[in-house]
């Protein structure tokens, strides 16, 4: 008997239980970001319960919830809205905005206690999502971010900076020219720089030149504020002249030594083009005295400058240096010359590029230089001699690449010279065939084939070379795919601006392209823009 009421108790509690359970069935198939939207929205509904709704709605990643998204935005409940804003930012549109902005808290800083982070993580959510879906003529967006940016939770501003640099804002402009001119946080910096150049505005030119050779404890502001120049282009020309002939005062207080000044102005300057200035100073600096080694990287930029947009004219002063035993010297004038396609120096190339060939070059070059010194030297000097052979060599020289494969004792030469000779081979093939036998050969299963055909097609440079080379921008082999890179470099048909976000789309992550798709992110601009 004194179980019996226990019994009753547990009995009425399964009991409420079923009737809960009956009450409660769930959402129905196809309506479940529905539910779980009013779940999250519905007023006396329990902290966990709105939480585990918000769980349910980011794996649902429905556009059904948007509208209970963007009422949680605009509610009290301080804890969902991270979610909710990172949510909104995957799933929203510019019908999302307006809730946005009224999810920030412009108060919210870097407090410790809960509510204070989920307000600043909100904030830097909103200001991401803002980013991608606000349209950049929206003034109320753009003034949000703007204050953001003065937002004491780093995250939030950094987020916001990114925000503005996505939204070419220009409203913005001398925010982030104060950022990337005065934040004492590195990161800032670069961000804000990286932000400028997206705009594109004129007026951040002289702060970002400076930042071209500002450092600190080590820390290089170079590579942002050089790209960001080469992205807003021709306004950057002058100044970057300036800095070229040491003339730019704003620098002055750096104390930057002069042949620095030259090489980083002409990098920048190369790869702006669109100016006939250009071509005169590039032939210039590629020929600097290898003796000035002051100016030496100068020289270096002003060979690469020439290669890559084919000046043949300075194939004179790229001689000065080509068979110097000094790679440093050596190496970028060949492959200057491999780029223009200076066929006409191949024979006297292939004369100091056998073994015996090199050893007795070494030697006249200075009667310190005893025979077995040059022999030794044989692997480290001569690759960079193999590969513009293997560049620009006539198909009669196969003969001499299989000998020189067959006497090479050095095994990483020996590869060079393997993969040289089927650069060779595909010349021999298409001898008197014209463009379409290189066009064809773009298909090969051999790498070295393929780089040989782009670089034939780019020397080529007709409509039809050109079109060829756009098709082989995708190529999985990066030394082929750079070679096409060039041609289309020196073309620019706008025609290839989609055929390059078809294949930055279809490589985005993949480790080994990462590198060569920068020349293309940069070769994308050059096409859009026309220069």
């Amino acid at each position: 008997m004194i179980w019996l009421p226990k019994l009753r108790v547990v009995g009425a509690f399964v009991l409420m239980g079923a009737l809960v359970g009956a009450c409660e069935s769930g959402p129905k198939e196809g309506e479940e970001a529905t539910y779980y939207g009013k779940k999250l929205v519905e007023p006396g509904v329990a902290k966990k319960e709105r939480e585990a709704a918000m769980t349910h709605l980011e794996q649902l990643n429905s556009k059904d919830s948007l509208p209970y998204l963007h009422q949680a935005l605009e509610g009290t409940e301080v804890e969902i809205k991270p979610k909710a804003a990172q949510l909104v930012g995957n799933l929203g549109t510019k019908d999302s905005v307006g809730s946005l902005i009224k999810a920030i808290d412009f108060k919210a800083g870097a407090g410790r206690d809960k509510k204070a982070r989920a307000a600043a993580s909100t904030n830097e959510r909103v200001a991401k999502a803002l980013g991608k879906l606000a349209s950049p003529d929206n003034s109320n967006a753009i003034e949000a971010l703007k204050r953001l940016v003065d937002n004491r939770h780093l995250e939030t501003q950094l987020a916001a900076i990114v925000a503005l640099g996505n939204l070419k804002a220009t409203d913005a402009v001398q925010s982030l020219m104060d950022i990337a001119e005065g934040h004492t946080n590195n990161f800032m910096v670069k961000n804000a720089a990286e932000a400028l150049g997206k705009i594109g505005d004129e007026k951040a030119v002289p702060i970002l030149v400076r930042l071209m050779f500002f450092e600190r404890a080590g820390v290089s502001f170079y590579a942002e504020s050089s790209y960001a120049l080469f992205q807003i282009g021709k306004s950057a020309v002058d100044p970057l002249f300036a800095v070229y002939n040491n003339k730019f005062e704003p620098i002055a207080e750096f104390h930057v030594e002069p042949g620095v000044q030259k090489a980083k102005a002409l990098q920048v300057l190369m790869d702006i083009g669109g100016d006939p200035r250009i071509k005169k100073l590039c032939i210039e600096a590629a020929g600097i005295d290898p003796s000035d080694t002051a100016n030496s990287l100068a020289r270096v930029y002003g060979s690469q400058c020439v290669g890559r947009l084919g000046y043949t004219e300075a194939l004179p002063v790229l001689k000065k240096g080509w068979d110097a035993l000094d790679q440093s010297i050596s190496e970028h004038a060949l492959n200057a010359m491999a780029q223009m396609g200076a066929k006409s120096v191949a024979k006297e190339l292939l004369a100091m590029t056998t073994f015996d060939g090199f050893v007795r070059q070494c030697q006249a070059l200075d009667r310190r230089n005893k025979k077995e010194v040059c022999e030794k030297a044989s692997p480290q000097v001569r690759p960079p001699r193999v590969e513009t052979l293997s560049r620009i060599g006539s198909g009669d020289m196969l003969g001499a690449f299989e000998k020189m494969i067959a006497d090479e004792q050095d095994a990483k030469l020996k590869k060079k010279l393997v993969k040289g000779k089927d650069r060779i081979a595909a010349a021999k093939d298409c001898e008197g065939k014209g463009v379409d036998c290189w066009i064809e050969k773009l298909k090969h299963d051999n790498a070295q084939q393929r780089e040989r055909a782009a670089y034939e097609l780019t020397w080529d440079g007709s409509d039809k070379a050109v079109d060829a080379l756009l098709g082989a921008l995708g190529d999985q082999d990066n030394e082929a795919r750079f070679a096409a890179i060039l041609g289309v470099w020196r073309a620019l048909p706008k025609k290839g601006v989609a055929r390059i976000d078809e294949i930055l789309a279809d490589e985005k992550g993949k480790t080994q392209f990462v590198r060569i798709n920068q020349d293309l992110k940069r070769l994308r601009i050059k096409l859009e823009r026309g220069y």
